[in-house]
């Protein structure tokens, strides 16, 4: 077997990044990350980071199967589905690529912004 590049996402857990919406207007930008696999994914302490070096750092949080949670770019009171990180300006760009790491600092997904 091929060793795997340290850039290519782990596929153990099926967790992904499906979208960033409004990217570059700070009102509107979401991402969504969902978990396509079976039990419960506690995110706690998993990071969500930009190519900047803006890093979003998820609270104590469980997903379940096919569930998907929002990262809001403004700020705003978290709830089980919708969560903020506090930024004064907008983090995505177009052609930018997401990464969402696990508490160890494994990468778990990856997402191109259109």
């Amino acid at each position: 077997a091929v060793p795997a590049e340290a850039s290519a996402p782990q596929e153990d857990i099926p967790v992904k990044i499906s979208s960033v919406v409004g990217a570059g207007t700070l009102e509107s930008e979401i991402v969504v990350v969902k978990f396509e696999g079976e039990g419960q994914l506690d995110l706690a302490s998993w990071q969500l980071k930009d190519e900047n070096g803006n890093v979003f750092t998820f609270p104590k949080l469980t997903l379940y199967p096919n569930g998907a949670v929002q990262i809001h770019t403004v700020s705003g009171a978290d709830t089980v589905i919708d969560l903020y990180w506090g930024l004064g300006e907008a983090v995505w760009s177009s052609g930018e690529t997401a990464r969402l790491f696990d508490s160890q600092g494994n990468l778990m997904a990856m997402y191109r912004v259109p």
